[in-house]
């Protein structure tokens, strides 16, 4: 009996050890409370955080983790505009919280980085400069003015995402799951929701992001919610990650340089050539 009641305090006392031993957490708390400041042209927009609508500028709003996030600034006839919010390691705590994390196994090293208390956030202000939805328009039109082959397909039944690269085609649809990281710096992780003709809408936040931002997307072959119910696996998260592709505008990789997005009609028996990299 003494025996188990010592086992039993042993596990207890590691419990609380590990849980007080979350120094990062615990000091310096989930919540930041750091204001920023939002201006720019036009002035009335909405301020957009964590899918909730904060402010309209010029405003000042409060982060409330330190955690990766984007800004999305939004107008009537204007087109959207997504700022990352810059986060990066602080140090100091990092060091604390390894330092002090073997009493549980690191565990507790493991929880400061889950809720962002190892991180600090960089961005102190932000400033956009929204474009008018009728500029974009015209300068479509002037490209199906100059290029036949990025003359959009009148009359789309089935829209789906062509991505040209220097040796393939690639046709993202509806419930695909991707990555789009834009010109800016900002980052998505979400499934397709739609396809728009000169943009791709994603479900998380429904948030519409237009070709001309993007910079990257990774495609992956299975839907997102994979790797989060196989994730107690460690290894089908791996696989299904490294079984995705990555393109990107100006990379060094012919096999993966974009070199145009658009929406298209897709065609399941049209059949392209595979030239050779430049």
């Amino acid at each position: 009996m003494k025996k188990a009641s010592f086992i039993s305090n042993v596990l207890v006392s590691a419990l609380i050890t590990a849980y007080l031993s979350s120094c990062a957490t615990i000091f310096r708390g989930i919540n930041p409370h750091k204001e920023i400041s939002v201006s720019g042209y036009p002035s009335g927009a909405d301020v957009i955080y964590k899918n909730e609508v904060v402010g309209k500028t010029p405003t000042t709003i409060e982060l409330k983790s330190r955690k990766a996030a984007n800004i999305t600034i939004k107008k009537e006839g204007y087109n959207d505009e997504h700022i990352p919010v810059n986060i990066s390691l602080n140090y100091g705590w990092t060091a604390f919280s390894i330092a002090t994390g073997w009493t549980s196994f690191f565990v507790s090293t493991f929880v400061d980085a889950k809720t962002g208390a190892l991180n600090q956030i960089e961005t102190d202000s932000i400033k956009y400069n929204l474009s008018p939805i009728n500029d974009e328009l015209n300068q479509v039109g002037e490209q199906k003015k100059s290029s036949a082959e990025t003359k959009p397909t009148d009359g789309i039944l089935n829209p789906v995402m062509e991505i040209r690269t220097s040796n393939s085609i690639v046709y993202i649809q509806p419930k695909s799951a991707v990555t789009i990281r834009t010109k800016n710096g900002a980052r998505f992780a979400s499934f397709v929701k739609d396809i728009e003709t000169n943009s791709v809408v994603l479900a998380k936040g429904n948030v519409k992001i237009r070709y001309t931002d993007i910079e990257s997307i990774r495609v992956y072959p299975i839907r997102r919610w994979y790797p989060t119910v196989t994730a107690l696996a460690v290894i089908p998260p791996i696989i299904w990650h490294a079984s995705s592709n990555l393109y990107r505008f100006n990379s060094g990789n012919c096999n993966r340089r974009i070199q145009y997005i658009k929406t298209v009609d897709y065609l399941p028996s049209k059949v392209f050539g595979r030239p050779k990299c430049d």
